[in-house]
């Protein structure tokens, strides 16, 4: 008897019902219902990408459009058409080639798909280190994320990112969080499938351009510290050559058609006009427009709307980079306390904002805001009023979102705490740190007007902490262990 039953206990479950495909289901099923919603209030916004409210996200797919349509790499709209720098390759012709294939309603689709597979992924970056109750919560805590749903309707470029990074990270989870046996070469190919996956990530966002330095040399600290530094060079070199290739490509394009051997001049912008911009929004309280006005004409460099826009002046892409550039340190050194101010408002902000107005924008109904100063102000009737003036779903996906928020940080606080008790988390926390601080600096580049988007990239790595800190809370209320996995090196 015990031998029948130890046997059927082996069996693997069906795919159904096993909790990451559960999850997968739940994601999409949430996404499913969000773009049902459209369909029924604002057809048309599947329809045409220019309905898109964020001129970024009609950029994006207007570059992939016109590639495919005029064979073109250009953001305008009718000839000529001049090449573009500012904006990376591949999430262009993602959305432009599905919006050329079928519409807007197609590119919703596919990024609904990337925050599933994100479920997928993150269930196998906790389950083989936590057990599966870690893992089940994290895939359910992404899952049903209303922020990552909501952005989904939108053409911009932030899922497809997300899920590039993240499987990068599971590539290399081995290296990074446990202690692989075997010979050196053993993981080479994890090496390059996690460069592949980076430099896809990098030209799809400039953000990610130094993320494979950070993944690179966390992995060598640790080998180092444990003395296995040599069982790690290869697929760390493998790494770096493979995400080298396709990037160092895109930088000769931009060498050799804009004299600017870089992967983007979006960092320049960032620095000097967003960055710099939040020191003096906080020093002086104006808005981010004045405070790029001011900028602009106390240190003589052509506007955002000229540098993000360059056809429409004479002056070359390579002398507004470089002017960016030369201005940058002073820029940031004009007020320098406020600065740091103002990138961790941004952090705060992205970290605690919603996005329902995207859903409503995409519905085409208004949205008001309650008005968060109002609450801290003691104005709660006023901003309730407002608030009830909202789509009931408007509401419940505000309350939904805030909520989810506010889970995840806590059980991450909660994770933070118990890298002091447990040896397991501890050794798990320790490479997220420079990741996620890599991450974090990239909001605070944004400065003081980063918002939800700004978070959409690490929060599947946080969701894996908050996960993880779920399973193990819940192992000690039930004061049964979380079943486990063996750890095993994959060649």
């Amino acid at each position: 008897m015990t031998e029948n039953v130890a046997l059927t206990s082996s069996r693997p479950r069906k795919w159904f019902r096993r909790p990451e495909w559960l999850a997968v289901c739940a994601c999409l099923a949430l996404n499913a219902s969000l773009i049902a919603t459209v369909a029924v209030y604002r057809p048309a916004y599947l329809a045409d990408y220019r309905l898109v409210d964020n001129p970024d996200a009609r950029h994006y797919v207007l570059l992939g459009r016109n590639v495919f349509l005029h064979g073109q790499y250009s953001r305008n709209a009718a000839p000529p058409y001049v090449p573009d720098m500012l904006r990376t390759p591949i999430y262009p012709l993602f959305a432009g080639g599905l919006d050329v294939i079928s519409g807007p309603w197609l590119i919703f689709i596919a990024q609904a798909i990337t925050q599933a597979i994100c479920c997928l992924l993150v269930y196998r970056l906790v389950q083989p280190r936590f057990g599966r109750r870690a893992a089940t919560v994290a895939a359910f805590l992404l899952a049903l994320d209303p922020m990552l749903a909501i952005s989904n309707l939108q053409a911009m470029s932030e899922p497809l990112f997300a899920v590039l990074v993240l499987a990068a990270i599971v590539c290399l989870a081995p290296l990074l969080f446990d202690e692989p046996p075997g010979p050196a070469g053993a993981f080479t190919r994890r090496g390059i499938s996690a460069g592949l996956l980076l430099a896809t990530a990098t030209l799809t966002r400039p953000a990610g351009l130094y993320l494979s330095m950070v993944l690179g040399g966390t992995i060598l600290v640790r080998a180092l510290l444990a003395r296995r530094l040599q069982a790690t060079l290869l697929p760390i070199g493998a790494m770096f050559v493979a995400t080298l290739i396709p990037t160092g490509a895109w930088i000769a394009r931009n060498a050799v058609v804009f004299s600017v051997p870089r992967l983007s001049t979006a960092d320049a912008i960032m620095t000097v006009y967003f960055a710099g911009a939040g020191g003096y929004q906080v020093h002086e309280g104006i808005g981010l427009e004045d405070a790029q006005r001011r900028i602009s004409k106390e240190f003589s460099l052509p506007p955002p709307e000229v540098t993000n826009n360059h056809w429409v002046t004479t002056q070359s892409v390579a002398e507004m980079d470089a002017a960016l550039r030369a201005a940058s340190a002073r820029v940031l050194m004009k007020y320098p306390v406020e600065v740091v101010e103002g990138g961790l408002l941004g952090i705060i902000k992205s970290s605690l904002g919603h996005n329902v107005e995207v859903l409503t924008s995409a519905m085409g109904i208004p949205w008001h805001h309650p008005g968060g100063g109002a609450l801290l102000r003691g104005e709660v009737s006023a901003a309730v009023g407002r608030l009830l003036q909202n789509h009931p779903l408007a509401v419940l996906l505000l309350f939904w979102s805030l909520a989810h928020t506010a889970i995840t940080l806590v059980l991450v606080a909660s994770f933070v705490a118990m890298t002091v008790l447990y040896a397991d988390v501890r050794r798990f926390a320790l490479p997220m740190v420079p990741v996620l601080a890599y991450f974090y600096l990239t909001v605070a580049l944004v400065g003081a007007e980063a918002y939800f988007r700004s978070r959409s990239p690490h929060v599947p790595l946080l969701i894996a902490l908050a996960g993880i800190a779920a399973g193990r809370l819940t192992s000690f209320v039930a004061q049964a262990p979380d079943d486990r996995a063996p750890i095993t090196a994959v060649r």
